[in-house]
């Protein structure tokens, strides 16, 4: 189910609290090791589901002629990338993109038969009706979130 505190069914700890506790003493224990100066803290805190999956996911993909949808009840794709690449799998069209090393995220330049620069139109992708502003490969999608990748002109455009 995706509300299972997955950490605390795998060290036999049944309570929130436990796995708050298990991760203080982690902690510590890095901090006696030195570790702690190189830790990013904010890898520990526990957001969505800490068994790295997200939950009841959508994807909908529209172009001015087409459009199709996608939906995964719990997935391990948890970056935008990744899931855009699951549901096309599952859907049977092609994604073509780039990695643009300057960003460290992947670069979307063509789903199916739509490329970039068609019509002046762009791949561009929203989370929860939003324009995030880091790359498709960086966003990570958390429970209930719905994703729509839009070919449109971008606003930035004249």
């Amino acid at each position: 189910m995706c509300t299972e505190w997955f950490w605390g069914e795998i060290i036999g700890l049944g309570s929130r609290r436990a796995v708050v506790v298990y991760l203080v003493v982690v902690v510590i224990l890095l901090g006696v090791v030195g570790g702690v100066s190189r830790l990013d803290l904010n890898s520990l805190v526990l957001k969505g589901n800490p068994d790295g999956r997200a939950c009841n996911v959508s994807m909908r993909i529209v172009t001015p002629t087409w459009s199709t949808e996608y939906v995964s009840a719990r997935t391990a794709n948890v970056s935008v990338a990744a899931f855009l690449d699951e549901g096309a799998a599952a859907l049977n069209i092609s994604v073509q993109k780039e990695y643009w090393t300057g960003y460290h995220s992947y670069f979307v330049v063509g789903i199916h038969d739509e490329v970039n620069g068609d019509g002046g139109r762009y791949w561009q992708y929203y989370v929860n009706g939003d324009l995030p502003m880091v790359g498709c490969s960086q966003y990570v999608l958390q429970d209930n979130d719905r994703v729509e990748w839009r070919f449109e002109k971008p606003s930035w455009i004249s």
